[in-house]
């Protein structure tokens, strides 16, 4: 089992963009075609390649989906999850596979499954708060590329339950400046505390 980081995230940008961003990341989580209860390399070809044709039915829309900000290609989610199994597949059906599911996640967001317990707990026209667990870190890789798709939108979050400790990364423009321990409650002016995220910086006005 993997140890969870908790992460609390603040969104913040003008209006409009708010807008589409929430729209945006409340989305099915990724899903894949999965045959890691089967030998696949006993499988009839035309078996294997009528699976992978199809695509797998969309997962549960959450408040905030990995996959509904920087998607999984539809060719890594026709295979398996397991990247052994996806490349196993691939050279039965003569298309080879470098990765699954498992090692496109790990490339492209920083961690496997994305986030789990993802809630929208606070919002306003400008501002939208989450919270999310990811596995073993934070989602920086994965944020990174996020901000680079909003540039006009303000990433900031503070992370805890890593074997590095807490933290706290700032982002714009696929840009990060880290912060190695949390501010202290006392030395903060002024303060914005929403739930565990506390954000002292002077808010952009739009």
């Amino acid at each position: 089992m993997p140890s969870w980081c908790n992460n609390d995230l603040w969104v913040q940008g003008p209006e409009e963009d708010i807008a589409r961003f929430k729209a945006q990341a409340c989305a099915p989580v990724q899903t894949y075609n999965d045959f890691s209860g089967f030998a696949v390399d006993g499988w009839p070809v035309e078996k294997l390649r009528a699976l992978t044709d199809a695509l797998p039915a969309d997962g549960p829309i959450v408040d905030f989906s990995f996959h509904g900000l920087v998607p999984v290609p539809d060719d890594i989610r026709r295979y398996p999850y397991d990247c052994r199994i996806a490349k196993t597949v691939g050279a039965i059906l003569g298309e080879p596979k470098t990765q699954g599911g498992h090692g496109w996640e790990k490339s492209n967001w920083g961690c496997k499954w994305g986030a789990c317990n993802t809630k929208l707990y606070g919002e306003t026209e400008t501002e939208l708060w989450y919270s999310l667990d990811t596995p073993w870190g934070p989602p920086l890789i994965f944020l990174r590329k996020v901000s680079e798709r909003w540039p006009t939108l303000r990433f900031i979050i503070n992370y805890d339950g890593t074997h590095d400790g807490e933290g706290r990364c700032w982002l714009e423009g696929g840009k990060n400046k880290r912060f190695p321990q949390r501010p202290r409650l006392a030395d903060q002016s002024p303060q914005l505390v929403t739930g565990s995220l506390l954000v002292t910086e002077p808010k952009i006005r739009w």
